[in-house]
Formats: structure tokens, C-alpha cells, sequence
């Protein structure tokens, strides 16, 4: 799971939907952490489920 840091993915549902994000943590099998640089900074990274 951790070969996944640092890709670039795309939001499919919520608010944030059709936004570029790069993957900065793994939480568990389901979870990420993103970030934008933008409105999601890498010190305040959004959970994601994947």
C-alpha cells in the first residue's frame, strides 16, 4: 500500500469532486490522507476513503 505516496488522484464524490489531490499518508486499507496545496495543505491533509 505504501508504493501509493505521492500519486496524483482525482476526487470522484463529495465537495471536492473533480479536484487533483497527490496522496501524502496511508491511514489503513481504507483510508488515505491527500492534499492539494491549495485549500488542503500538506500540514492539514484531508482524509479520503479509497
Amino acid at each position: 500500500m505504501e508504493d501509493i505516496l505521492g500519486k496524483v488522484v482525482y476526487s470522484k464524490t463529495g465537495r471536492d469532486q473533480g479536484r487533483m489531490f497527490i496522496i501524502v499518508g496511508v491511514i489503513n486499507d481504507r483510508f488515505v490522507t491527500v492534499a492539494d496545496g491549495s485549500l488542503r495543505k500538506i500540514e492539514n491533509p484531508k482524509v479520503k476513503n479509497i
